[in-house]
């Protein structure tokens, strides 16, 4: 694409998401919360995707799927629009940027946004030190929501630990979705790394499938490991087997801590949870 071209798509774009961000039939929702973000002296504006998608449905699933022109032409147009309403302010703010919150999909667990610039700042630490990536990454392991298994395999490793002696000579190709997940979790426990990441582990399984996968997650880590899991609108009971709670809203951590603990602190935020509720749906 030529340069001129690129430039008059942006430029298309912006205007797209400055008439999103301008309009008044949602009575200025976005203007109130631009000048909020003014007040406060922030540079970022947090969207609702699901706004965006009643809007304009187009505008949202290209900007999910690629995300890097969108995001620009999105910033672009929130740092004209807080010049309409407070030019000083936008001079003096050299970029403005743009967080999404709301549905995105299980395709978009991690909207591509996310991954389409390099971060500008920043360290990572790991058990209080800079991260050193190759060291980090050969103790650790990722395993993804979709299960990428090599359909020709035969289980030979880890059968007993994932409780799978009974289909140990079956091609990978014919597990069921739970066994495919424990598959890619003994895959990488060949290694024996300290430390597992997991995407949606209980995605696509019913509910007892979704205890077995939770019950040998928490047998991973009384061994010794270290696992952080990412799981939308957990059950009360996958709760029970968590020890430490990091609870997400509106791209905001809305709790931090022991499950225990998150019952006592909705009452001292007045968000009340009926007993016998699960309190993850009462995080606002």
């Amino acid at each position: 694409m030529e340069d001129g071209d690129f430039d008059q798509r942006l430029r298309d774009l912006q205007r797209e998401y400055l008439e999103f961000l301008d309009d008044e039939e949602d009575q200025g929702i976005y203007m109130e919360r631009v000048k909020q973000m003014i007040s406060d002296k922030s540079q970022r504006l947090t969207v609702n995707v699901n706004d965006l998608r009643r809007k304009n449905p187009g505008r949202a699933k290209n900007l999910l799927e690629s995300a890097f022109e969108e995001q620009i032409a999105f910033q672009k147009a929130l740092k004209e629009y807080v010049s309409s309403i407070d030019p000083t302010y936008a001079k003096v703010q050299e970029e403005f940027f743009v967080a999404f919150s709301g549905s995105f999909g299980n395709k978009h667990v991690t909207p591509r946004s996310l991954t389409s610039r390099k971060p500008s700042s920043g360290r990572i630490y790991v058990n209080g030190r800079i991260r050193n990536e190759k060291k980090f990454r050969r103790r650790s392991c990722y395993i993804l929501q979709d299960d990428k298994v090599q359909d020709q395999l035969s289980i030979e490793e880890i059968i007993t630990a994932l409780k799978m002696q009974e289909v140990r000579h079956t091609r990978a190709g014919n597990l069921s979705g739970g066994q495919k997940k424990r598959l890619a979790i003994g895959l990488e426990l060949i290694s024996d790394p300290p430390v597992m990441f997991l995407d949606e582990p209980t995605s696509g399984l019913d509910c007892s499938m979704s205890k077995q996968m939770v019950r040998l997650l928490h047998e991973l880590a009384r061994q010794g490991r270290t696992v952080v899991v990412t799981i939308h609108q957990p059950s009360a009971t996958l709760l029970q087997k968590v020890d430490r709670l990091y609870a997400m809203v509106g791209g905001k951590c809305a709790f931090m801590g022991s499950v225990p603990l998150l019952r006592p602190y909705l009452e001292q935020m007045h968000w009340t949870c009926p007993p016998y509720h699960n309190p993850v749906d009462f995080c606002k």
